[in-house]
C-alpha cells in the first residue's frame, strides 16, 4: 500500500532494474510504457550503425591550430608528454602529426636538426622548437596568460632531474645482467634518497611543485614517474609503490594528477603501461636471441598483472548495468571519457575490426594476442557497434550475432590491445574496456 503514492514512471524503473528480465511476462515491457513500447517493437538487431553512432557525437569545438606537435607514433616518449600535457594544460589550439621512430621521414630528419622528438612548428612564423623544456619555455614566451616556469624551476628542476636520473638507472638495472647486487642495491639506495627529498619538497605546499597549481617541473617528472608508477611493482616488487604509504606528498601528487584535466589525454593507465613493460622486457631484456631467466620471470609477472587489471575492469564492468539503465532511463549526459573514446572508434572502426581479425604474421605489435579469422569480422564489428553504443548512452538492442564466440573474443582481443595514450586518453581507455568487456559477458549470458 506504501508504493500507491509513488508516480508510475519511478515503479516502472524499479521493475526494470531489480526484476530480472528472465522472470518478466513478454508483454511487460509492452505494457510498461509508450516509450518501452516502442523499444520492444524495435526490429532484431537494430543495432546503430557506425554513421548514426557518428551523429550522435556532439560536434566539438574547432579553433585553429596554432601550431604543430611532432611526436612518437606509439605515445611511448616521456619527453614528448611533457609537451603534451603543457599544451593541454594552457588550451593552446594544436594538431599532431606523428613520427615513425624506427622510420624517420627525410623531411624531419631536415626540419629538426637533432632529428628527436618532440618538436613543435608555431603556424603565425614557422618558427621550429625542439628539447622539450624549450618548448615550454617558448610556449611561455608566446602564451604567458598561464605561466608555467617559476621563480623555483631551477631549484625544483635539480630536484626532479636527480628523481628521473635514479629512477631510469634503477628502473633498468633490474634487466641488466652485468650488474652485481651491491651495485643494484646502490642504484636503489639513490633512487630512494631523491624521492625522500622530492617528498620534503612537495610536502609543505603541495599538491604540486608551483602548489595548487602543476608547474613545468611538474610536467617534466610526471612522465617517468607515471611509468614506474605502474610498472616498478612488476620490475622490482619489493620495493615500496610510489603512490603507496611510504611517500605522502608524493601520493598527493600522483592522486592530484588523476584529476588534472590537462593530464588526462597524454596520460597512460595501468594496464597499458603493464602491457608495455611486458613489450620492454622482451625488446631490452635479453641478446637478440634468448631472454635472460631473471628477466623472464619478470614478463610472466607483467603478464599476470595485466590479466589481473583486465579482471578489475571486468568486474567493474559487470557492477555497471543499473547506472548505465539509470542513465539511459534518464537520458543522462555522456561523460566526456566515453565521447573521446567513442570519436576515436568511430573514426577507425575498420582499422580496429581488421587488425583484430587478420593473419597473426600482419601483425605489427602484441603479436602473442591471437587474432581471429577474417570470417569474423561481422560479428566483431557488430559487437563493436554495441560496445561503441554503450559509450555514448546510445538505445540499442540485444544483437543476434552470426558467430556469438567470435564477438566475444573480438571484444576480449580489443580489450587487451587498446592502449593508452596511444590510441586515446587514460580515462577513455578504461571506460572504453569495460564497455567492451561489458558486451563480452552480455554475450556468454545470452
Amino acid at each position: 500500500m506504501f508504493l500507491q503514492g509513488f508516480p508510475k514512471m519511478f515503479l516502472q524503473l524499479l521493475y526494470l532494474l531489480y526484476i530480472p528480465s528472465v522472470l518478466r511476462p513478454a508483454s511487460a515491457l509492452a505494457l510498461s510504457s509508450p516509450i518501452l513500447a516502442t523499444a520492444a517493437a524495435a526490429p532484431v538487431n537494430a543495432v546503430p550503425t557506425w554513421t548514426e553512432l557518428s551523429e550522435a557525437l556532439p560536434i566539438p569545438s574547432a579553433p585553429t591550430p596554432e601550431l604543430v606537435l611532432y611526436r612518437d607514433n606509439n605515445g611511448w616518449c616521456p619527453f614528448c608528454e611533457r609537451v603534451w600535457i603543457a599544451l593541454e594544460e594552457k588550451g593552446i589550439p594544436y594538431t599532431t602529426e606523428l613520427i615513425n621512430l624506427r622510420d624517420k621521414p627525410e623531411w624531419y630528419k631536415n626540419m629538426v636538426p637533432t632529428t628527436l622528438v618532440p618538436a613543435v612548428k608555431f603556424k603565425n612564423d614557422d618558427k621550429v622548437v625542439w628539447e622539450s623544456m624549450e618548448v615550454i619555455k617558448e610556449l611561455d614566451e608566446r602564451y604567458p596568460e598561464r605561466k608555467l616556469i617559476d621563480e623555483q624551476h631551477e631549484s625544483d628542476m635539480k630536484i626532479v632531474d636527480n628523481v628521473v636520473s635514479s629512477a631510469v638507472k634503477y628502473s633498468f638495472s633490474s634487466r641488466n645482467a652485468t650488474l652485481t647486487e651491491s651495485q643494484k642495491q646502490e642504484l636503489e639506495n639513490a633512487f630512494e634518497d631523491s624521492l625522500i627529498a622530492l617528498d620534503v619538497r612537495l610536502a609543505p605546499e603541495g599538491p604540486f611543485f608551483g602548489g595548487a597549481e602543476p608547474s613545468a617541473a611538474d610536467f617534466a617528472m610526471i612522465p617517468m614517474m607515471e611509468r614506474n608508477r605502474w610498472q616498478l611493482p612488476v620490475t622490482s616488487p619489493t620495493f615500496p609503490r610510489l603512490d603507496g604509504s611510504e611517500w605522502p606528498a608524493l601520493a598527493k601528487w600522483f592522486r592530484s594528477f588523476d584529476q588534472l584535466d590537462s593530464y588526462s589525454r597524454p596520460s597512460g593507465d595501468e594496464l597499458s603501461w603493464l602491457t608495455v613493460s611486458s613489450v620492454f622486457l622482451k625488446m631490452f631484456g635479453g641478446n637478440g636471441t634468448s631472454v635472460n631467466p631473471s628477466v623472464a620471470a619478470k614478463i610472466v609477472m607483467a603478464e599476470k598483472a595485466a590479466e589481473e587489471a583486465v579482471e578489475e575492469v571486468r568486474a567493474k564492468a559487470a557492477k555497471g548495468w543499473k547506472r548505465e539503465r539509470i542513465m539511459r532511463f534518464f537520458g543522462a549526459k555522456t561523460r566526456e571519457e566515453g565521447i573521446e573514446a567513442a570519436r576515436k572508434i568511430i573514426d577507425n572502426h575498420e582499422a580496429v575490426v581488421n587488425d583484430a581479425c587478420s593473419s597473426t604474421s600482419e601483425a605489427k605489435s602484441q603479436v602473442a594476442l591471437a587474432r581471429l579469422s577474417p570470417d569474423s569480422k561481422t560479428s566483431v564489428d557488430l559487437a563493436l557497434r554495441t560496445a561503441t553504443a554503450r559509450l555514448l548512452n546510445v538505445k540499442s538492442d540485444r544483437p543476434r550475432y552470426e558467430d556469438k564466440e567470435a564477438a566475444r573474443q573480438g571484444m576480449e582481443f580489443i580489450a587487451r590491445r587498446v592502449c593508452a595514450p596511444r590510441d586515446m586518453g587514460a580515462n577513455a581507455a578504461v571506460e572504453f574496456r569495460r564497455c567492451l568487456l561489458k558486451e563480452a559477458g552480455e554475450i556468454v549470458k545470452n
